[in-house]
């Protein structure tokens, strides 16, 4: 079956996850994780190129990116390099990297900050240590405005950096672009459970109720186990609403 093209964003800004191959460790010791970082430091110095945020763990990597030009391209440079010298340094030979990275569009300035948000929390809800404790993604950068990330629209978007570092800290259910996107339900079982919680023949018409009652559904779909997205999909509702929720 052919694959499906990737989805573009109209603003040029991406949540994407590159993660191991059967969720095998893609760094074994700081060494490569300097070594990755460095990465992506050499790959994104054009000027249609930013990094915006990062955190690596590790069996996987989080990068919110500005890219105007191909995406898939730009991330296989940056596999390509580290595989090479993650294979030559463990005499070892074929892939590290799961072959499709995962890759959502960021559309709205709401959006960039919760993906910001999601990114940064990753070792918080994963239970490693704090934000902050974690050396290993952009949170320096973050807070101080230097490094590797331009975080500026980040920082005009929250208001300004102190607004954006106590966002960046505020607890939240946010999901974004998860792994455990594998288990999301298909969308004829997704439509049958919200026409069952809505009472409402189409999905669509969840928008006309009240703010409440359209609350609630919500809440009740993803306590059912369908995706922010796959809601805004079969509904209508921009994903921030549902993602608030």
């Amino acid at each position: 079956m052919p694959r499906t093209s990737r989805e573009r964003s109209a603003t040029g800004y991406y949540h994407i996850i590159i993660r191991g191959i059967n969720r095998q460790s893609i760094v074994i010791d700081d060494q490569d994780r300097v070594k990755l970082i460095d990465t992506l430091r050499r790959y994104f110095v054009a000027p249609d190129t930013a990094l915006v945020a990062y955190c690596l763990m590790d069996n996987h990597l989080h990068l919110l990116i500005r890219a105007e030009g191909d995406i898939a391209m730009l991330i296989k440079k940056v596999a390509s390099s580290y595989v090479y010298y993650y294979n030559h340094r463990y005499d070892r030979v074929g892939h590290l990297f799961q072959d499709r990275f995962r890759s959502e569009p960021i559309d709205t300035e709401a959006y960039l900050l919760t993906a910001a948000r999601y990114i940064l929390q990753n070792p918080l809800k994963a239970g490693i240590c704090g934000v902050k404790e974690y050396p290993w993604s952009s949170w320096k950068d973050t807070e101080t405005g230097a490094g590797l990330c331009d975080t500026r629209l980040l920082c005009e978007c929250a208001g300004d950096r102190r607004a954006l570092i106590e966002y960046c800290l505020t607890p939240n259910e946010d999901r974004c672009l998860d792994l455990r996107e594998d288990k999301v339900l298909k969308d004829a079982d997704a439509l049958t459970i919200l026409r069952r919680i809505s009472r409402l023949t189409n999905p669509a018409d969840i928008a006309s109720l009240s703010k409440i009652a359209r609350n609630a559904i919500l809440a009740e779909a993803k306590k059912k186990g369908l995706s922010v997205r796959q809601i805004s999909r079969l509904t209508g509702l921009d994903r921030n609403i549902i993602q608030r929720i």
